[in-house]
């Protein structure tokens, strides 16, 4: 946008906000393997809502193992949420530390606005689609306080207190995790110099597994451990972007596929030391700290293998994905439960719990599951273009440091 676009803006006075230098055309910040990497981390948190789960108890002999294994599978898909917290941190910081050096300070309004025309729009039609869908099934009832909970979000401390309430639009959760971090980590970035940001970061990472994974801590309950303990993955994104070097070249294929494999090893190894893979036996805080932890290693190892590979091999359809992968995420339960509902009239009888049959999983890979991908990529596609895409192009006119096209 030219200089003059962002100088009547609203109410922000921001005409004497130094700006970059437009004249040189300086390119968009974008890397499309990121928005690869996005689509990869929708598509984990799908494989966990839409697989029937394995419950390792519920298999004998030769079976266990291979029902071990295939629980730490499905169950990955929870990593997904924390590559995305991951991911969204150090984009937040790579572009805020930018802005800094371009314009001599982080402009606060601006970052806010940005937030603001970025995600509520889609989260808040979210929530009214969750309100009043509640007489359709009981299952969909949301209490008064998940309600509060959702529209001031402070969900996922809901999820602490009172554990995970079943709604198609309970993914929300983890938006509210997101923007209280967009409340704190600007401040922060404009307080503290990249040295204390640094250490801060590192004190956070290391304190938070130490405090969650202890057997005489409040914190050590289900659920409230993941919520509390997946907080790190913030300062780590915010680590990395201060640590890694830029401008680095692409690694060559086989390499950046090699660090990828051995991120998802990571995954697979991390989850059955924690247990986390349908076992009905909970782990044991040391456990749950030494799986953790390797989960922890692979999920940056993951990140890694996407930001270094070559832009260049990431096709279109993949990075567009990426771009709408925020509807992806916020929509997949809702049309999940239509589907499973559709299902259901016409006799497939399929089953999402963990007694299921070879045929039920069959129907639930072979046709639920690539039905509600493709109705999922849809909806999420339109709401894009006629929901969000209005407010993004608002939201590009208070960006100083300009990310990817809309």
């Amino acid at each position: 946008m030219p200089d003059s676009g962002l100088q009547h803006e609203g109410t922000l006075q921001i005409s004497s906000v130094k700006k970059p230098d437009r004249q040189n055309k300086q390119p968009r910040f974008y890397l499309p393997q990121l928005d690869a990497l996005r689509f990869f981390a929708f598509f984990a948190v799908f494989l966990l809502h839409i697989l029937p789960a394995i419950v390792v108890e519920n298999h004998a002999r030769q079976w266990q193992p291979l029902a071990l294994v295939g629980g730490a599978i499905e169950r990955s898909g929870e990593n997904g949420v924390q590559l995305f917290f991951l991911l969204s941190a150090y984009l937040i910081t790579e572009l805020l530390t930018k802005e800094k050096r371009e314009t001599g300070n982080i402009h606060l309004k601006m970052f806010y606005v940005r937030r603001i025309l970025r995600i509520w729009p889609l989260y808040y039609f979210v929530v009214l689609i969750g309100l009043l869908i509640q007489p359709l099934n009981p299952n969909f009832h949301l209490t008064q306080s998940s309600i509060l909970s959702f529209l001031f979000f402070v969900a996922n401390w809901h999820v602490m207190f009172h554990g995970f309430l079943w709604s198609p639009i309970y993914p929300l959760w983890t938006v509210s995790t997101e923007e209280q971090f967009y409340l704190l980590w600007p401040f922060a970035m404009r307080m503290f110099s990249r040295r204390t940001l640094l250490l801060l970061s590192s004190f956070v990472i290391l304190l938070l597994p130490l405090i969650s994974y202890n057997g005489r801590s409040y914190f050590w309950r289900t659920g409230t451990t993941e919520s509390i303990v997946i907080l790190l993955y913030f300062p780590m994104g915010g680590l990395l972007s201060m640590a890694l070097k830029k401008h680095s070249s692409p690694l060559p294929s086989w390499q950046a596929l090699g660090i990828f494999l051995l991120g998802m090893a990571c995954w697979l190894v991390g989850g059955i030391c924690a247990r986390v893979s349908g076992t009905l036996i909970a782990p044991s805080p040391s456990e749950a700290l030494i799986g953790k932890s390797i989960v922890c290693v692979g999920t940056v190892l993951i990140f890694l293998g996407f930001l270094r590979c070559n832009p260049l091999i990431i096709p279109k359809w993949l990075a567009y994905l990426g771009k709408i992968s925020y509807g992806l995420y916020v929509y997949h339960v809702l049309v999940h439960d239509g589907i499973m509902a559709v299902a259901n009239k016409v006799g497939l009888g399929v089953r999402t719990g963990p007694n299921h049959s070879i045929i039920n999983l069959l129907i639930s890979c072979g046709i639920v599951l690539p039905v509600t991908l493709l109705g999922t990529v849809l909806v999420a596609s339109l709401s894009y273009r006629y929901l969000e895409k209005p407010f993004l192009l608002m939201k590009d006119r208070f960006a100083l440091i300009h990310s990817r096209d809309v």
